[in-house]
């Protein structure tokens, strides 16, 4: 048995296992249960109401009447934070004071009696509407509708219409702020404004005076004419350019008068060489007829001397004539180079004059720009100045109320069934504690393992309850009287109840088999406290044991028991025989040997021997004596069988026997000679 012992495993702890534990505590469970929920509805009868009021509200920014302000688009998360900065500000100081000072309060005295409290307990001296504001904010709450735009104000009080009056005057109080500091800010952003159009009217002053200066210190009455200047550039240029080609021209013919050539003819400029041309033509006709004359006749001869005299004539003519082409080459390079240098200084004054123009013309152009872009600028912050006031005249909240708050019909606390609810939760939750304390606090024997701990013997085999191990058969059986776990050894032999058995008389048979004493085993059934199963498991085992072929004697060993083995031998009588006439056998073919002493009349002092040697007697006769003996603590009455047992079973009700008093039973069967071969859990589930 110590192998099967060390073989078997702790007990899981499974929902089922809780469950079954719960079974074991149903009738205090139940108590509690019902406890909780008596106590939660006289609770929801006796507490008083709350009626919460919500009033629902969306945000709605309005546009702007602005210049270039069209229609707002927001993130998801700009409005997100938009409509939270709206909730942190429904719950603010300032609008709970406005409520207390909009809504008569004098009906509601719980209200008053708060500010009353907040006032004697602050440390600084609080108003009447400052006490009463803080009093308002714990119970007011603002909600955000899920993702929409819109919330709600809930405000909770013991009066369904005190509660919507606040509420909705919470609602106005807030829209009411909300304008107040829309308001403030225009009136901000309107003296920001107005000191931009100061400042840009000096600046638009200032710049139309610099470009009005400029104009008269360059004597720029009129708008500079740069296109004509710069023609006259070109003109000029031009002009000086064929001045500077006629003087180097007139150079040239100076020096080929200077070089005694003559140079063209006809009148093309100031020189005329025409008379050049013919005195040269005549000399040259004069000095060929010259050489023939000398050819001819002498230096003497008067046609050569008229001839020589003609030539030093036309010489004398050519010289004053190239001498006046000269002057005259001379007069005309000098008028060519004047005229040139004249030229020159006049481009030089049109280039620089024109230079000035153009220099003029930019600064004159950025002056008028920069005077432009302030007037601009002036004209605008003009016309937002305007636009703002004629918003700020319009202002509206960016929040719309969409449903104002009505009394509620039902309170919001306390309601009969949220508190059969709550009682039911907490009725649960403390059976459970109690139980659970009670399983902590009272050891009793669960498995395997509790009996290794706690007692430190052998386990033999579990019991269970025919309705746990055979449920669909217990409920099949045709009658009440079928359903005795006694009857259903017999009705069902191979099912798993009467295998629990047939492992008991197994283990008990063996634990036997190691005592001496000749004859047959004897077997006790001892149980520490009564009711624990003990008749029941004597009867089975000695059924199965006896049906097996094994010839078996059951004895009733516990004069102050039940009924149960004395009704099941007059049950097996064939007539009326008394009961202790002799062995009554059963239909498994089980001995029975019920007592003969009188209950009522029976002291523990009385027949101890006549039971040990009826026993005794019995060895002799029988394979297997089973003696259902008297339970170890309420008496003394089996301590005289106990030393002649070859094994002693001893039963341990499943999770209900204390361990303390399973302790003590051993101690008294040792005390009075006896030993624990084993213990059976019974009952089990």
């Amino acid at each position: 048995m110590n192998q099967q012992s060390s073989l078997l495993e702790a007990e899981p702890r499974e929902l089922a296992t809780v469950v079954l534990a719960m079974r074991r505590h149903l009738r205090l469970s139940f108590a509690i249960v019902v406890g909780c929920l008596a106590l939660a509805a006289l609770l929801s009868l006796l507490l008083p109401k709350s009626y919460t009021a919500d009033a629902t509200l969306a945000y709605d920014p309005q546009n702007p009447l602005t210049k270039g302000g069209g229609g707002l688009v927001m993130t998801d998360a700009q409005r997100d934070a938009a409509i939270d900065a709206q909730l942190a500000e429904v719950t603010t100081l300032a609008v709970a004071e406005d409520v207390a000072r909009a809504v008569d309060l004098a009906v509601n005295p719980e209200l008053r009696q708060e500010a009353s409290n907040l006032a004697a307990s602050s440390e600084r001296k609080l108003s009447r509407d400052e006490a009463l504001g803080t009093a308002l904010l714990d119970h007011v709450k603002a909600r955000r509708v899920g993702q929409t735009p819109m919330f709600t104000i809930g405000f909770s009080a013991g009066s369904a219409s005190q509660a919507a009056l606040i509420a909705n005057g919470f609602a106005a109080s807030y829209l009411k702020a909300a304008v107040q500091h829309k308001a403030a800010l225009a009136d901000g952003s309107a003296g920001q404004l107005g000191t931009r159009v100061a400042a840009l009217r000096q600046q638009a002053n200032a710049a139309e005076g610099q470009l009005a200066a400029f104009r008269l210190a360059n004597n720029l009455l009129d708008t500079p004419d740069s296109t004509a200047l710069d023609q006259e550039v070109a003109a000029l240029r031009g002009q000086l350019a064929e001045a500077r080609g006629q003087a180097a021209l007139a150079g040239t013919r100076s020096a080929a008068v200077s070089g005694l050539a003559v140079v063209g003819g006809g009148s093309g400029g100031s020189v005329d060489t025409t008379a050049v041309s013919a005195l040269t033509q005549q000399r040259a006709a004069t000095a060929a007829e010259l050489a023939a004359l000398l050819g001819r006749y002498g230096e003497k001869y008067p046609d050569v001397i008229a001839a020589r005299e003609k030539l030093a004539e036309l010489d004398v003519q050519w010289a004053g004539a190239m001498h006046g082409n000269r002057n005259s080459a001379a007069v005309e390079t000098y008028a060519a180079v004047a005229r040139a240098r004249a030229l020159a200084a006049s481009l030089k004054d049109a280039e620089t004059h024109l230079a000035a123009n153009v220099s003029h013309d930019a600064r004159l152009l950025d002056l008028r720009n920069s005077a432009l872009a302030v007037r601009l600028a002036y004209q605008d912050a003009l016309k937002l100045s305007a636009d703002q006031a004629a918003q700020r005249a319009l202002i509206q909240p960016d929040v719309q109320i969409i449903a104002p708050a009505v009394p509620p019909l039902r309170p919001k606390f306390s309601r009969l069934g949220i508190s059969l609810l709550v009682g039911l939760a907490l009725g649960l939750g403390a059976a459970v504690g109690v139980a659970f304390m009670r399983a902590t606090w009272r050891h009793t024997l669960g498995s395997v393992d509790d009996i290794a701990r706690w007692l430190q013997t052998d386990y033999f085999a579990p019991l269970p309850r025919l309705a746990a191990a055979m449920p669909i058969l217990a409920a099949a059986m045709p009658s009440a009287g079928s359903r005795d776990p006694i009857a259903a050894i017999l009705l069902h032999p191979k099912s798993v109840f009467a295998e629990s058995f047939r492992s008991l008389g197994t283990a008990a048979l063996f634990a036997a088999r190691q005592s001496d004493t000749p004859g047959g085993r004897v077997i006790g059934i001892a149980s520490a406290l009564p009711g624990e199963g003990k008749t029941t498991a004597s009867i089975a085992m000695g059924r199965l044991l006896a049906s097996d072929g094994m010839k078996v004697a059951l004895v009733d060993g516990d004069p102050r028991g039940g009924p149960g083995i004395r009704a099941l031998a007059g049950s097996a009588l064939a007539g009326g025989a008394a009961l202790n006439a002799g062995p009554k056998i059963d239909r498994s073919g089980l001995a029975l040997f019920a007592s003969d002493i009188d209950r009522d009349e029976l002291q523990p002092s009385q027949n101890p021997d006549e039971l040990a040697r009826m026993i005794a007697a019995l060895r002799r006769d029988y394979d297997v004596v089973i003696v259902d003996t008297a339970p170890i603590l309420p008496g003394g009455d089996a301590r005289h069988l106990l030393a002649g047992l070859d094994a002693l079973v001893l039963l341990a009700r499943w999770r209900t026997t204390p361990v303390s008093a399973i302790r003590e039973a051993m101690r008294r069967i040792a005390a009075a000679g006896g030993h624990v071969s084993g213990v059976a859990l019974s009952m089990t589930a």
